[in-house]
C-alpha cells in the first residue's frame, strides 16, 4: 500500500531526474531495497531517509508530506544556515548574521589571520515579505550553481549583505561560460 511517504519519494525522485537505480548506489542499497520504499512495502532508517532527502535536495518534512508555510519554511532555512531569526510584530523578522570584514584584504599593515579574526555580525529588521523574497533570490541562485561550491550560507550572506544601500543592488551569477546572469533585485 503506498503511503504519501512512498508517493512523495517517486515524486520527488522523478522530479530530480534520478532513476531508482542511481538513488540506491548513492546510499548503498540494492535496487529492490529502494523500490520497496517507493512501493509502500518498506520504510528506510532515518540514517537512509537523511541520505535519500540530502540526495533529492529537498527536507525531510517534504519527503515525509509534513507542510511548512511559506515563512516557516525560510525561516527554517535561515537558520540552518546559521542564521539568527527572532520574529517581532506586525509581520517583522530581524535577522543576523556573522561575517567575515574583507575591507581591509587589499589593505598591506593586515595579514590574512587578521581578516579571518575580523568576524561582524549584520543585523536587519524587514517585513516577513521581504524576508521571503531575499531568500528566493538567493534560493535561486544556490539551486542555479552547478557545481555546489558555493553553498546556500554564501549566497543569503551575499544577498542580505546588499540590505542597507540607498540604491537598488542587483544580485547576479557568473555562469561557467562567463556570462553574468541576473537573478534577483534587491
Amino acid at each position: 500500500m503506498m503511503s504519501e511517504f512512498s508517493s512523495n519519494l517517486t515524486m520527488y525522485r522523478k522530479k530530480a531526474n534520478f532513476t531508482r537505480q542511481e538513488i540506491a548506489d548513492k546510499i548503498g542499497l540494492s535496487v529492490t531495497t529502494y523500490a520497496n520504499y517507493e512501493n509502500g512495502d518498506r520504510e528506510p532508517r532515518l540514517d537512509t531517509l537523511v541520505q535519500i532527502a540530502t540526495i533529492l535536495c529537498i527536507s525531510i518534512d517534504e519527503l515525509l508530506g509534513f507542510k511548512l508555510n511559506e515563512l516557516d519554511y525560510v525561516i527554517m532555512q535561515l537558520k540552518h544556515a546559521g542564521f539568527k531569526v527572532m520574529p517581532l510584530q506586525n509581520d517583522m523578522l530581524e535577522i543576523s548574521f556573522n561575517y567575515l570584514d574583507s575591507s581591509n584584504f587589499f589593505n598591506s599593515e593586515y595579514d590574512f589571520d587578521d581578516i579571518l579574526q575580523s568576524e561582524k555580525t549584520r543585523t536587519f529588521q524587514l517585513s516577513n515579505q521581504k524576508a521571503i523574497q531575499l531568500f528566493k533570490i538567493a534560493y535561486k541562485a544556490y539551486k542555479q550553481d552547478q557545481t555546489q561550491d558555493i553553498m546556500l550560507k554564501m549566497h543569503l550572506e551575499m544577498v542580505f549583505n546588499g540590505l542597507g544601500y540607498e540604491k537598488k543592488q542587483v544580485y547576479n551569477r557568473i555562469n561557467k561560460d562567463g556570462s553574468i546572469q541576473t537573478i534577483g533585485e534587491i
